[in-house]
């Protein structure tokens, strides 16, 4: 897995498992520490319980956690460790094994890209993002971003990702030939 920079949840990001939260909640050492979002989309905090997670945002459940603890909601701490639910996929030029991204709430083509390490786009073809669409049923769309566009102001392709997108890059072709060429055959100031 090529590293990334952790994302910062989006306060709509809804948890789901497998999440991992992490949980301080004041004088109850068995309720802090970093805690699985289970399949029944339960969080089990030691002598506190169980929590319902699941679809709900990290400010609904620190409410639940506070509530159930009986502390001010203000002492409890409560996030994201870990996005292990939701995912983005970036495949690189030649389809490349893709690199795995958590997913975290409202995020731009770009943003993931520079997420991913490809924050100089200037070698890049062509960008899509294909969205399959297969939980509900409606038809696969497939979207091309413009990065040229972006890069001169407009955002209009720069579109929001959602769960399981996948961005696919191809490379400028000169990009792609001195990247796949032997090195005898390059010119002497290429390698």
């Amino acid at each position: 897995m090529s590293p990334f920079i952790a994302p910062i949840t989006a306060p709509d990001y809804r948890v789901a498992f497998p999440d991992i939260l992490e949980v301080s909640v004041p004088e109850r050492p068995d309720s802090t520490g970093r805690f699985l979002v289970m399949p029944d989309g339960n969080v089990e905090l030691g002598k506190l319980g169980n929590v319902f997670a699941d679809g709900k945002t990290i400010a609904e459940i620190t409410q639940k956690i506070a509530a159930q603890a009986g502390v001010p909601e203000g002492q409890v701490i409560c996030r994201v460790s870990q996005h292990r639910s939701r995912v983005v996929h970036v495949f690189g030029p030649g389809g490349e094994t893709p690199s795995t991204l958590p997913y975290a709430g409202t995020e731009r083509v770009t943003d993931a890209l520079n997420r991913a390490g490809l924050s100089n786009h200037q070698n890049l073809a062509e960008v899509r993002v294909i969205r399959r669409n297969t939980a509900t049923g409606r038809p696969e769309e497939n979207f091309l971003v413009d990065l040229t566009a972006i890069r001169s102001g407009d955002p209009q392709t720069n579109l929001i990702l959602e769960p399981n997108d996948e961005i696919r890059l191809t490379e400028t072709s000169p990009t792609f030939l001195t990247r796949t060429l032997p090195a005898w055959f390059k010119p002497e100031n290429d390698h």
